[in-house]
C-alpha cells in the first residue's frame, strides 16, 4: 500500500487491488480449463522445453532449471543413470566425489565474496552452549556464524562461567572448498587436558552435575592457532598454535553426588608448537564390536619459550590407537619412556 494516504484513498486502493487480482484469477482458470498455458508453461507454446529461475540458499544464488514440456519423456531420459538394482552397478567413491566437488566449484556452488549483502548469522544458544564443571560452574554463551561468501565464514563464540566469572571468546576467520578448511583462531579459554572423553559437553556435564564425576583436568590458555582440516574420508588435522598456559582454580565443590577430585595446577608459561590429528573410523556402527575407530593424535611438539630459569623444552609424541567395545587402548612416547596403559 502506497504510503500517505487516508483512511478513504486506503479503502479505495483496497478495493481496486482486489478487482484487479480477482481479475487475473479468472482469466488464469478460464485459460486453464481451455486447454492454454499459462505461466512458464506459455514457453512451450514454441519450444520443447521451460526454463525457470530458482534461487538457492540465503546468498539467493540464481539457479537455471530447464524442464521438457513432455514430462513422460523424463521417464526415459538416456541422461538418467540406469536402476540401482540392474547387475554391476558402480559404487561411488571418493575419486568420484572429488571429481563432483571440483566441479561443483567449477561451477561457482559457493556465492561470490560480498560484505555488502550478507545473509543472517547462523546464531547457536541452550544446551549445545552449555556445561558444568568445577571450575567454571555453570557455563553458557552464544555462537555467531557468518557466512561471508567465496566459501569464507567469521565465527565468533563468547561464554561466561557463573561461578570463576572469567570470560572466554574465541574469533575465528574460516576458507573451504567443500574438501578442506583452513582456519585462523584467537582465543581465551577453558581445556582440558585430559586424553580421553569430551569433559566439555553437555551431555559430560550431566554427569558432573549429578554425580559429581568431573572428567575433565583444566587449565587456562590464551593464544592463537593455525588449523587446516580435511573434510571428507578419513579426518586429518593439523595445528600450529602459540598460546600463554596458566592455571584454572577450581572454584565450586557443588554436585548431587561425591565430592570433586581436585584439579591439577598448571605451570605458566608461554609455548609455541604444533601437532597432527588422523581419524579414520571403519565399520558401520563403531559402537559395537563390528566397527573399529582408529585414532592417530597430538603428534607435535611443543617447545617452551617462557624467560625461566632452565629454559626448559617439553617434547612429547602421543599415539592412541583404539577406541573398542571393551576399553581403549593407548600409548605414549615420552622423554622418560614408553608408558602403557
Amino acid at each position: 500500500m502506497p504510503p500517505g494516504l487516508d483512511a478513504t484513498a486506503r479503502r479505495k486502493w483496497r478495493d481496486s487491488t482486489r478487482a484487479v487480482y480477482v481479475a487475473a484469477e479468472n482469466a488464469r482458470a478460464d485459460s486453464v480449463k481451455a486447454g492454454m498455458h499459462t505461466g512458464s508453461m506459455r514457453q512451450c507454446d514454441t519450444s520443447d522445453t521451460r526454463t525457470i529461475i530458482q534461487y538457492r540458499s540465503e546468498a539467493r544464488v540464481p539457479v537455471s532449471i530447464t524442464i521438457p514440456c513432455d514430462v513422460d519423456k523424463l521417464m526415459s531420459s538416456p541422461d538418467l543413470p540406469a536402476s540401482i538394482f540392474d547387475p554391476g552397478e558402480e559404487i561411488f567413491g571418493s575419486a568420484e566425489a572429488k571429481q563432483l566437488a571440483g566441479s561443483a566449484l567449477s561451477m561457482a556452488a559457493q556465492a561470490p565474496l560480498s560484505l555488502g549483502d550478507l545473509p543472517g548469522p547462523r546464531v547457536q544458544v541452550g544446551p549445545s552452549m552449555s556445561r558444568y564443571n568445577r571450575v567454571e560452574g555453570f557455563s553458557t554463551g552464544v555462537l555467531l556464524d557468518q557466512q561471508l561468501g567465496g566459501g569464507y565464514s567469521a565465527t565468533g563464540i563468547g561464554r561466561f562461567g557463573f561461578s570463576d566469572h572469567v570470560p572466554n571468546v574465541e574469533l575465528s576467520l574460516a576458507r573451504t572448498n567443500l574438501s578442506k578448511t583452513i582456519r585462523l583462531n584467537g582465543y581465551n579459554r577453558l581445556v582440558s587436558a585430559s586424553d580421553w572423553g569430551n569433559p566439555l559437553t553437555f551431555s559430560s556435564s550431566v554427569s558432573t552435575f549429578l554425580f559429581g564425576r568431573d572428567e575433565g583436568f583444566y587449565y587456562r590458555a590464551t593464544g592463537a592457532e593455525l588449523l587446516w582440516t580435511t573434510e571428507r574420508g578419513a579426518r586429518l588435522e593439523w595445528r600450529a598454535f602459540a598460546e600463554r598456559e596458566r592455571s584454572a582454580l577450581q572454584r565450586t565443590t557443588f554436585s548431587l553426588g561425591a565430592n570433586f577430585v581436585p584439579n591439577i595446577e598448571a605451570a605458566s608459561g608461554s609455548f609455541a608448537g604444533g601437532s597432527v590429528r588422523f581419524l579414520h573410523e571403519h565399520g558401520q556402527l563403531i559402537e559395537r564390536l563390528g566397527g573399529t575407530r582408529v585414532q592417530l593424535g597430538s603428534a607435535g611438539i611443543e617447545q617452551h619459550i617462557a624467560e625461566r630459569q632452565h629454559h626448559a623444552a617439553v617434547r612429547r609424541l602421543g599415539l592412541h590407537l583404539g577406541e573398542l567395545l571393551l576399553g581403549r587402548l593407548g600409548a605414549r612416547l615420552c622423554r622418560h619412556g614408553l608408558r602403557l596403559r
